[in-house]
């Protein structure tokens, strides 16, 4: 049995994975090694198939970080990011994000800029001290929506803002457009 570290610093153990196998032929995969992004496990790369032949390996999906002071708001985007093929988590302490964006190294963070303890922009000016543009995309998730939140938003570090609620369709464009290739 192997041992292996989920999103959530959850540990499960790992036998065997039923999977489709090239021509529809269904299969089991053994002998599966993490395919690490950071200390995140993103997926399982196969060694080999039981009939020998080697698997494909699996293409990392988008880990997005979500960060909102609304535990149901950050949870709701996490399933829609989930829904449409991302590894999602969620904070709801804005302190918590840089050691969660270094842990994680996600492609994207979805961001509330009005929280107590810490703003979105703050936090956002700490992620850029550390990760440039190339590196991850931060994207301002706010009930404030006027030009000037917006020029603001710009001046912190933000890649993109959008106002809530957000709507699946805009989460979506938002990664196409700011995580293009890689959705």
């Amino acid at each position: 049995m192997e041992k292996a570290r989920g999103a959530l610093s959850r540990t499960a153990t790992i036998q065997e994975a039923r999977v489709l196998a090239p021509q529809g032929a269904s299969g089991v995969l053994r002998n599966v090694v993490p395919q690490s992004f950071g200390d995140y496990g993103l997926g399982w790369r196969v060694r080999h198939l039981p009939d020998g032949s080697v698997g494909q390996q699996r293409q990392p999906r988008v880990c997005a970080l979500v960060v909102d002071d609304i535990r149901d708001v950050a949870e709701s985007l996490a399933k829609v990011l989930t829904a449409m093929g991302c590894d999602a988590v969620f904070l709801t302490d804005p302190r918590k994000a840089l050691d969660e964006v270094r842990r994680l190294q996600p492609h994207i963070v979805f961001l509330d800029i009005g929280m107590p303890h810490m703003t979105g922009h703050e936090v956002a000016r700490l992620l850029r001290s550390e990760f440039a543009h190339e590196k991850l995309k931060i994207v301002a998730v706010t009930a404030y929506d006027q030009e000037t939140d917006r020029i603001e938003s710009r001046k912190a570090g933000f890649d993109a803002h959008v106002a809530k609620p957000v709507a699946p369709e805009m989460v979506e464009a938002i990664l196409r457009t700011v995580v293009p290739g890689i959705v």
